[in-house]
């Protein structure tokens, strides 16, 4: 997760939606890390588990909105 915020750090204009497997609690810290920089995060959102099957259950990212 370090490395994700290290990147929206250097891209603060974008808006972010926070994905998850079946991990609100890295979600909602991963939310609170980029907030704390600045960056606005418009949704936390769980993924159904045909796409859990492929990243693995307890994964959590980020992707752009703009």
């Amino acid at each position: 997760m370090k490395r994700l915020v290290a990147l929206a750090e250097d891209n603060r204009e974008m808006e972010l939606s926070i994905l998850h497997t079946n991990a609100p609690e890295k979600a909602e810290a991963l939310k609170s890390q980029l907030e704390a920089q600045g960056i606005t995060v418009s949704s936390v959102v769980s993924l159904c588990a045909v796409i859990a099957t492929h990243l693995g259950r307890g994964s959590a990212g980020a992707r752009s909105n703009t």
